[in-house]
């Protein structure tokens, strides 16, 4: 028999149900027997929780659990600590921890321990889902937190150092490129600075004294000569 069946029925049979370390169920009002005489429906109300840390260990729930069970009773206490410690636990990460056929126990958005009583076998069923899937789950890269592998590293390097090559390159061609074309205006200047170089034409000089005397004189002398 399941320790969770043994819990509801003594709630059934003592009217409450003390939790060490958690707090106390108690039944208020009546619950309704199913035909088959297993299934217990405990009406919207039924069922109050008082939270209680200091709550001690119940001798007489403990006895149950042992008879019920057939283990000894330091058996009992363990299986009876394992739950409600596994419990404790679920709440503290914010989780429902569910009492089979009482309830539901789990933290509200002030973070405060609220009890949720189970109605009937189809409220509960929403009631998990409700619960156990407040909204989409928060999921991480498999690589969170995970340190770099020694090949990313490398890799990472290699790209930085190819960068700045072409960085390098970069600057330098426009740098050439400005040079260059400096120094071309610098020619073209000079060019247009120098005057034009003046030819002296003999042959101007000459055609511009000569006269017919002059020649027949300078024809004379050649022959004579």
């Amino acid at each position: 028999m399941k320790v969770s069946d043994i819990l509801l029925n003594y709630l059934l049979k003592h009217k409450n149900l003390p939790l060490p370390g958690l707090g106390t169920f108690s039944l208020t009002g009546s619950y309704v027997m199913l035909d088959d005489d297993k299934s217990v429906v405990l009406p919207a109300g039924s069922v109050e929780f008082k939270l209680d840390p200091k709550t001690p260990v119940d001798s007489n729930l403990i006895e149950t659990i042992a008879s019920d069970t057939g283990k000894f009773k330091p058996l009992a206490t363990a299986d009876l600590e394992s739950l409600v410690v596994q419990g404790i636990q679920l709440l503290n990460i914010s989780k429902p921890f569910i009492l089979e056929g009482i309830g539901t126990l789990q933290k509200n958005h002030r973070g405060e321990i609220e009890f949720i009583p189970q109605a009937d076998a189809s409220l509960r069923q929403e009631s998990d889902k409700r619960l156990e899937e407040p909204g989409e789950p928060i999921r991480f890269n498999e690589n969170y937190l995970r340190p770099s592998p020694p090949g990313g590293q490398h890799s990472r390097g290699l790209v930085m150092v190819t960068l700045a090559v072409v960085a390098i390159a970069l600057i330098g061609w426009v740098g050439y490129y400005f040079y260059q074309r400096q120094s071309q205006e610098d020619r073209q200047v000079i060019n247009l600075a120098d005057p034009p170089a003046v030819i002296n034409d003999s042959t101007a000089a000459f055609s511009s004294q000569a006269t017919p005397q002059t020649v027949a004189d300078t024809l004379q002398k050649a022959v004579t000569a």
